[in-house]
């Protein structure tokens, strides 16, 4: 993410290596032919490691810069790890091929946000600090004049931004004038976030995007009922986790936006935050179950969709209805879905029917691997 005033240009972008001897690095550039700021830029690179090799952790030091200035103050650490075959399915509690990485959400939130904790958390103009405040305090953020106002009870700031909330003490950071209640219990609000919130004006308004660990995101994702047999929200978890990770690392959901997903179920995944998670102690240990397990198709994450229900006969294939060529994606038996109708869009993964499948005993591995044809389970960190 470009947090300087100058736009990165890919003709002016340069990588440094610093690695393993047997490493050949090649095609290192800058996706984008320009990322301004407060945009995401993509830096991608191709390695090919030798095939006597020896086996285990690695790492590579990466120093990319653009008109000869560093991106970062310090090299970037990548650890990786060489083994005999990373399509195959890898047991828990063995060697990480990854890390776990942040992902950052826009929130569905429209208006000017007041924004406090239940604990003390720092205010980021860019990178600079601005103040603390504590429990309950509050901040208000407007902007005119090209300018972020923020508003606390002690002070008043006029500030460039983009602006970022950033909890201690692992505090949980509120929109207090943020209404999201389920109509089976308005008492709840789901406007409460674990990690980092960061306020930018974009398209002409506020927008809000919530910065944190992936496995943290999903434990406030409400794509599974913390009433669903277990195997069937291990199911889900595994390809939600997919579907994420895939748009972090393999392409962008919001080309040359400053976020990687939204908390819409229409466009992205029905993102409801901590509250939920506090609400859904079933989803939470699927999530824990599961840390760093994702679908691979020959070597390679894949973007995983999946919808409610079939009408019990079998899915749709990723050809017929949005014409991807996806082997994985294809047509499945469905009968142990008890639905009448389709409800959604049918490829991938069926609510439904993997819900019947748990039932019935199945494992959450055999039901993934019934709805993604010939895949594998991948455990990254």
């Amino acid at each position: 993410r470009n947090l300087g005033s100058q736009t990165w240009k890919k003709s002016s972008f340069k990588m440094e290596f610093i690695k393993e001897q047997d490493l050949t690095v090649s095609n290192p550039h800058l996706v984008e032919d320009t990322v301004k700021s407060g945009e995401m830029g993509t830096i991608q690179f191709t390695v090919k490691i030798a095939g006597n090799d020896e086996l285990g952790k690695k790492s590579i030091l990466i120093k990319p810069s653009v008109s000869s200035k560093p991106l970062f103050r310090r090299p970037v650490y990548y650890r990786y790890t060489v083994v005999k075959n990373s399509t195959a399915e890898i047991p828990k509690n063995t060697t990480a091929l990854e890390t776990e990485k942040n992902i950052r959400v826009k929130i569905g939130f429209s208006g000017n946000p007041t924004i406090s904790a239940n604990d003390s958390f720092d205010i980021y103009d860019n990178d600079n600090l601005l103040t603390t405040l504590s429990k309950d305090e509050t901040a208000a953020v407007t902007y005119s004049n090209l300018k972020f106002q923020i508003k606390t009870s002690k002070s008043t700031y006029s500030k460039s931004g983009p602006l970022r909330f950033v909890p201690k003490n692992s505090a949980i950071i509120r929109i207090d004038n943020f209404e999201r209640r389920p109509s089976w219990n308005t008492t709840l609000n789901d406007n409460e976030f674990r990690g980092t919130l960061e306020v930018r004006y974009l398209d002409d308004k506020l927008v809000v995007i919530n910065e944190l660990p992936l496995e943290s995101y999903l434990k406030g994702l409400a794509e599974a009922s913390n009433s669903d047999p277990m195997e069937k929200v291990k199911a889900v978890i595994v390809a939600a986790r997919s579907y994420a990770r895939y748009y972090l690392t393999e392409d962008q959901k919001f080309p040359g936006k400053p976020y990687n997903l939204d908390d819409d179920p229409a466009v992205s995944q029905k993102y409801l935050g901590y509250g939920f998670e506090k609400r859904s102690s079933n989803i939470s240990s699927a999530v824990e179950a599961t840390k760093g397990e994702v679908v691979y198709y020959q070597g390679k994450i894949v973007k995983t969709p999946y919808f409610s229900s079939t009408d019990g006969t079998r899915t749709r294939s990723a050809l017929d209805v949005w014409k991807w060529d996806a082997p994985y994606l294809v047509s499945v038996d469905d009968s142990s879905c008890k639905g009448t109708a389709f409800a959604g869009h049918g490829v991938g993964l069926s609510g439904c029917g993997a819900k019947g499948l748990a039932e019935k005993g199945s494992k959450y591995t055999e039901i993934l691997k019934h709805y993604y044809t010939g895949i594998e389970i991948v455990d990254l960190y």
